[in-house]
């Protein structure tokens, strides 16, 4: 399954407002990246939760999301995602601050 997608699950948006020139959204995905995912590493099996803002004004998109990843051990990665305007080169994604221990690679687990 080389084509899989990253991560499977359902989303709901909820429009909060909207006018000509904007439209104010709320979005909420529940999914979990499966074994035959592209995406190898720490998170695959792993549950995802995920809640954002998203903004359109005048034609441009912004928004902010988090995430919250859980893996098989309960371990648990709070990641925030923002899109400055919507595209794959311009998306950024960090790491939040957590309480627990810093893996290798620099992020915090809860």
């Amino acid at each position: 399954m080389a084509d899989a997608p990253s991560v499977c699950g359902q989303s709901k948006d909820t429009v909060l407002y909207s006018a000509p020139d904007l439209t104010v959204s709320l979005w909420e995905f529940n999914g979990v990246v499966p074994a035959e995912s592209a995406f190898k590493g720490p998170l695959q099996n792993a549950t995802s939760h995920c809640m954002a803002y998203h903004r359109v004004l005048q034609g441009k998109f912004s928004g902010t999301a988090a995430c919250l990843w859980t893996d098989a051990r309960a371990t648990r990665l709070l990641a925030r995602l923002s899109t400055f305007p919507i595209s794959r080169a311009s998306t950024r994604f960090s790491l939040a601050p957590g309480s627990g221990k810093a893996s290798a690679a620099g992020a915090r687990t809860l």
